[in-house]
């Protein structure tokens, strides 16, 4: 098989069902260690992950591998899973949709701050105010 040079990466987000406040501290770093382990068979490094009560942000780099779509189901589908298996009390679950945003090589270091800092963004800006700043592509995508 030919050498493949792939740097392909990837800022994901996705929402709690009707952006239900369900992120809480304990909760938020279940999820950020199950999308970790999720990310790992399919060879897809999260490079920084961040929350707010009612959703994440994922920066990764995509395997050639494995399409979008595959992966936010392993994420979304392995953290439900885990989430109801540790917190049985919590109705726990995932919007259907998701967006996608395009990661220039060049701006990595500036999405992987913005992705670890959720917390003071959201506080302070709008994803699309912060993506116009940095020039991002913005695309949006609906689950299977």
């Amino acid at each position: 098989m030919a050498d493949v040079h792939n740097e392909v990466r990837l800022h994901l987000a996705w929402a709690t069902w009707d952006h239900l406040p369900l992120l809480t501290p304990p909760v938020l770093e279940v999820v950020e260690q199950c999308i970790h382990d999720a990310g790992d068979p399919v060879r897809c490094p999260v490079l920084a992950i961040g929350g707010v009560e009612d959703r994440i942000h994922v920066l990764v780099k995509l395997s050639t591998t494995v399409t979008i779509a595959q992966l936010i189901m392993e994420y979304k589908g392995y953290s439900s899973r885990i989430l109801h298996h540790r917190f049985p009390d919590l109705d726990f679950r995932w919007e259907m949709g998701y967006s996608v945003f395009p990661v220039d090589p060049l701006a990595v270091g500036s999405a992987t701050e913005f992705v670890r800092n959720q917390k003071t963004h959201h506080r302070n800006k709008t994803l699309t105010e912060y993506l116009e700043e940095t020039r991002y592509s913005l695309h949006s995508a609906e689950a299977a």
